[in-house]
Parts: structure tokens; C-alpha cells; sequence
């Protein structure tokens, strides 16, 4: 075995001797430091107070954003916790210390998939929300609704702080209202160039959660076309919006406004039922002891008319007079405000519109035909005297390809005006009151065909195609109806399905 040179041996001691380590080594225990940062940094959930001070907007944060404020303001869920998607959480501010929560807890969302992707920050685009990876156990947003002082003035129980929880996160949230602010909100502004609804007072979203909870409610509609999962949150983002409205219906009136407005939006978009209106009457309440007051008259105005399409639906469904008596409809005062121009004057028809169904609501014997002859020529006068704007740019006639003419028009509020002309014009035709001497445009098909042929461009209005189709004879027309309103559900999220198979029982297939 060969041996190392005298010369390498003395360089390897010498690296030898630096590597050797000194013999005073001591052992420091660092447990205590470690499990402190530990603890510093674990999935402690706080509800925290956010910086700008506003009781509206709170948010539940990770503890990694550290609580500057008062202990007594920052309530612990413990790690595993579930937030409840649709909760009423009791702070008794008598034990801040130790905080009750009452939490009422729907289980609704669980089959809306697991989170699989925590990580992910980006708000989801208006267009592509995924619900299985935002529920409402992450940076939820909650609504501080004030004690009923009132209520426990008699009472030796001290008053607690209600906290509605939102049943989705922020991303969600944030998801919605961008898809309200580009889609949605036309449902509400037809007849409204303005934009009341998103451009002009959009805003109050910030100050008003009654306002942007029904905003995200009526979002949550049109994101089913994309989700179909969602049906069980769209409801509960409902009920919350319902509840936050009752509770904060006084904080700020503009804002509880357009919020029952949405909200019976929401009920006509979601097909429900009659016997679930209550949301309509509230909003018709709000209006009529606004009319009249030192209110906006733009939200006012918007508000109305927007609800008075929801009303004449109702009336005409339920066989009675709109809830809004027509005294008190908003027709000359608008126009006195904004002139006379393509918002005005659709408002004008849909306002002979309801004095045509509270005319009709009436029993057979009581029907006055010198009433319904007035209202037809006011509906012939409207038609022969339409502005260049509320008149159709181009018509194309029924063709192989189409069972019905395609009528365009330059503006929604035109397109929504002769939709209720023609409608208005069946209503009265079906009576029989109407002779050929009055139009020689007197039969109700040819009214009908005209209304499907505008909706073809311009889907806002189901229940006006709704009482088109019921005129329809032939069994192309028909399918065509049938194929339309499913078209309409696919692309928008408004519902068909009642109205498609009402007809089809009507026309027995």
C-alpha cells in the first residue's frame, strides 16, 4: 500500500486543523421562540375591521393581516371552522372577551365541489366564475346591521349587533357585480339611455349593501348559463338580499330603492310564481311614498319604470289592477323633465299598456267598449306618430330560414315601445270591441308575428313574447316560439321553462 509524501501529509494536517471544531459548543433551545412564530402564522381566522371605518364593510381576514385595532373589535373562528353560507351571526357586545356567535348555517353549497385551488387571488372574470374554488369560508364580506333600539326600549335585555354573512367571498362578489355592471343591469334600463341602474348611480353600490346585494342576486341569474351548479346559491344570494333590504331599508333610501327594484327584476327573471310577489308589493310600497318626496327624481323615474314593466306582467297575470295606481304614474312628469324622446315616449305605450289590463281586469259585463275603442286610438296615434327613433331602421320579411320578420331598431327603448304596442293591440283585439273601421291592421297573428320579429333582436321581454305566442296558429310558428325562448334562456339566463311549457300545454304537444 503505498504511502502519502511527507509534503502531502503536512497539507492535510493543515486542512485538518482548520475543519476542527472548538470544544466550547452550547446548545441553545429555541422551542419557545419557534412555537411562538408558529402561532403567529397559523390559519387563525379574524373578523377584522377594515381601515377605511365604514360599518358596512367588513372582512374576514387571515390573520397574516395583523389586527391594529382594539381586541374587543376582532372576533376568533377557530382553524376548520366552516362559515355557513347563509348566516345571522349575534355579536353580544357584553363579552367581547369571549364573543357568542349564534350561527344558523344552509348546507346548499356542498356539491359545488371542493377548493382545489387556494392559492388562486385573481377575481374570476364575469364570464367564467368557478364556485367550487370561492365558497364563503374565504375572505367573506359581512353586513352590521344596527340594533332595533326601539324594540328593547321597554326591555332589560341590552341590544346585540346583528352581522349578515354574505353566502360567497369577495371573488365571487366581485365576479358578480362585474358581470351586473356589464350585462345584467340592461335588463333594468330598457327604457332608460341614461344607465341609471349601472353608469349613472352604479356607485352607490359602496354606500348601499342593500343595493349591491340585490345587484349580485340578479347577477347570479345570468351566471347560471355558465354554471349550472349555481341554481342553490342564485337562491340564497336572493334571500340574502332580501334580508339585507328589510334590515337596512332606512340606512339609506336611494339605495333600498333601486335594491327592491332589482329584486323584482330578479323575481320576473327567475320565474316565480305568483304566490311568491311579496317582494313586488314591497317595492310598489317604497315607490308610492317616494313619489312626491325630495328623492332623485332620476332614480325615481328609473326605479318606476322599471318596476311598472314587472306591475302590467303581474296584473295580467293575476287578473287585477297594477299595484301602482295609475293616478300615480310617473308619464307627464318625466316627460315634462327629460322631453319628449325615445325613453319618454315607449313610456308612453307601456302606460296605455296597463290602462289596457286594469281595463281588462274588470268582469266581461263590466267591460266599457268606449273605453277600450279611446285606448285603441290612442295606441293608433302613438304608432302614426312615433319620432324617427322609436321607428324600426330595417325590416327583413319571413323567409325559409325564419318563421318570423326580423325588425331592428337603433335603441332599446324603441324596440321595447312597439313590442308593447303590438302587445296592446292583441290585448284589445282579443275582446272582439275592435272593428275593422278603427285599423286595417286588426288582426292579433299579424301583431303577434311583429312582436317575436322584434324580439328576435331584442330579447328583454319574455312575457311579451309570452302573450304573442299564445296567438300563434301554425305548428312552424309555434316550434319556432318554443325554439326561441330556450335560445333566449341558453344566452342570457332568463328563464323560459315555465312560459315553454305553458305553451306547449296550450298548444298540446
Amino acid at each position: 500500500m503505498s504511502q502519502l509524501s511527507p509534503f502531502d501529509s503536512a497539507n492535510l494536517s493543515e486542512i485538518e486543523s482548520v475543519r476542527k471544531l472548538p470544544n466550547n459548543l452550547k446548545f441553545v433551545d429555541e422551542t419557545k421562540e419557534i412555537e411562538g412564530e408558529y402561532d403567529r402564522h397559523n390559519d387563525t381566522l379574524v373578523l377584522h375591521k377594515s381601515s377605511q371605518g365604514n360599518a358596512d364593510d367588513t372582512i374576514l381576514l387571515d390573520v397574516h393581516s395583523r389586527c391594529q385595532e382594539n381586541a374587543s373589535d376582532c372576533y376568533t373562528i377557530s382553524p376548520g371552522t366552516k362559515i355557513p353560507q347563509l348566516s345571522t351571526l349575534t355579536v353580544n357586545e357584553d363579552s367581547q372577551s369571549n364573543p357568542e356567535m349564534t350561527i344558523r348555517s344552509f348546507q346548499l353549497l356542498g356539491n359545488l365541489g371542493n377548493i382545489q385551488n387556494p392559492s388562486s387571488q385573481l377575481p374570476p372574470t364575469y364570464n367564467s366564475l368557478n364556485y367550487g374554488n370561492y365558497l364563503a369560508s374565504n375572505n367573506t364580506s359581512l353586513v352590521h346591521v344596527s340594533p332595533d333600539i326601539a324594540y328593547h326600549r321597554n326591555s332589560s335585555i341590552t341590544p346585540s349587533q346583528e352581522v349578515l354573512a354574505w353566502p360567497i367571498n369577495n371573488h365571487i362578489k366581485a365576479g358578480l357585480l362585474s358581470l351586473y355592471f356589464r350585462e345584467t343591469s340592461k335588463w333594468c334600463e330598457v327604457t332608460n339611455s341614461l344607465n341609471p341602474f349601472s353608469t349613472l348611480y352604479g356607485h352607490l353600490v359602496i354606500e348601499s349593501q342593500a343595493f349591491a346585494a340585490a345587484a349580485v342576486a340578479l347577477a347570479s341569474i345570468q351566471s347560471l348559463k355558465w354554471n349550472s351548479n349555481s341554481i342553490l346559491l342564485s337562491k340564497e344570494l336572493y334571500k340574502f338580499a332580501r334580508k339585507t333590504l328589510q334590515r337596512l331599508k332606512s340606512d339609506h333610501h336611494e339605495g333600498a330603492l333601486l335594491g327592491s327594484t332589482i329584486l323584482c327584476m330578479y323575481w320576473s327573471a327567475s320565474e316565480q310564481p305568483i304566490e311568491e310577489s311579496r317582494i313586488l308589493h314591497e317595492c310598489a310600497h317604497i315607490l308610492q311614498t317616494t313619489i312626491g318626496s325630495k328623492n332623485s327624481d332620476g332614480i325615481l323615474s328609473a326605479c318606476f319604470w322599471t318596476f311598472a314593466r314587472q306591475d302590467i306582467w303581474f296584473a295580467y297575470t293575476s287578473r287585477r289592477s297594477t299595484l301602482v295606481p295609475l293616478n300615480k304614474w310617473r308619464v307627464a312628469q318625466d316627460e315634462a323633465l327629460h322631453g319628449l324622446n325615445q325613453d319618454t315616449y315607449s313610456n308612453r305605450v307601456i302606460f296605455i299598456t296597463a290602462r289596457i289590463v286594469n281595463e281588462l281586469s274588470r268582469e266581461t259585463v263590466a267591460l266599457s267598449e268606449n273605453n277600450l275603442r279611446n285606448l285603441w286610438t290612442e295606441l293608433q296615434t302613438w304608432v302614426v306618430e312615433r319620432p324617427q327613433n322609436v321607428r324600426c331602421i330595417i325590416e327583413v320579411e319571413a323567409s325559409g330560414d325564419s318563421a318570423f320578420p326580423i325588425i331592428l331598431f337603433s335603441n332599446t327603448a324603441a324596440a321595447c315601445g312597439n313590442m308593447y304596442y303590438h302587445v296592446a293591440s292583441i290585448l284589445l283585439l282579443a275582446t272582439g270591441k275592435i272593428s275593422s273601421e278603427f285599423s286595417a291592421l286588426v288582426s292579433p297573428v299579424c301583431h303577434a308575428r311583429r312582436t317575436i320579429g322584434i324580439s328576435i333582436t331584442s330579447n328583454e321581454h319574455i312575457y311579451l313574447i309570452y302573450i304573442a305566442a299564445k296567438q300563434m296558429a301554425s305548428s312552424i310558428e309555434k316550434i319556432a316560439v318554443l325554439n326561441h325562448l330556450r335560445k333566449i334562456e341558453d344566452e342570457t339566463g332568463w328563464k323560459t321553462k315555465t312560459s315553454i311549457l305553458d305553451l306547449e300545454h296550450l298548444w298540446g304537444l
